[in-house]
């Protein structure tokens, strides 16, 4: 039996017990990376991520070929994890970054942005990504696409819709559009079409890292 390791803060002696478990009772050392599931015990002398059953995760500076879903590889050059997304077919980092635009009233004609974004004004993205999830939330049922856009400095593309039908909010999961480093993502309303103001509308978007 393994001995028991002292706990991070915040952490439970019921998640300390099942890691051990997970990992075959050893002992969790000073830098390890805790997961309740047990999947990554974090780096070994070596600098190595390893796997709950001891073998290391593939690292190097170009990603392996004929890749399966859920394979992990370190990216040394860039210093980030990676899994294989199978469903979108291509590498993205485990670590994702949110983002959010907000306005207390969003009416108009053709494209209105939310507060602090513009055609050409948004948040730029540090490494090349891919758009995985979005979801919006308003406080009164309405009929219009929320949509956000990536600026790369010459053009404006759509990288993806949420069309409310008669709702006050909805989310996707599912959603797959790449993006360059240094592009700007921003956030709108079309009035081009459908019904209602938007009243404190909230759109918090998930983006993945990637290598372009």
């Amino acid at each position: 039996m393994g001995t028991t390791p002292d706990r991070f803060p915040g952490e439970r002696e019921e998640d300390v017990g099942i890691i051990l478990k997970e990992q075959g009772d050893q002992p969790i050392v000073e830098g390890e990376i805790r997961n309740v599931n047990g999947v990554l015990r974090g780096r070994d002398d070596s600098g190595n991520f390893n796997l709950r059953d001891g073998e290391p995760v593939p690292k190097g500076t170009s990603f392996p070929g004929s890749p399966a879903n859920g394979d992990l590889f370190y990216r040394n050059d860039l210093n980030l994890l990676f899994h294989y997304d199978g469903s979108r077919s291509k590498w993205l980092s485990v670590t994702t970054f949110g983002m959010s635009g907000y306005r207390n009233l969003v009416a108009g004609v053709g494209l209105v942005y939310l507060d602090g974004f513009s055609a050409t004004n948004g948040v730029k993205m540090p490494h090349a990504g891919t758009l995985i999830s979005f979801s919006v939330k308003n406080n009164t049922a309405v009929t219009r696409d929320v949509k956000i856009y990536k600026w790369d400095g010459v053009a404006t593309t759509l990288l993806g819709t949420l069309s409310l039908v008669a709702e006050s909010e909805k989310y996707t999961d599912s959603a797959d559009a790449d993006f360059g480093e240094g592009d700007s993502l921003t956030i709108a309303v079309d009035f081009t079409a459908g019904s209602g103001a938007l009243n404190d509308a909230f759109v918090l978007a998930e983006v993945a890292w990637r290598v372009a």
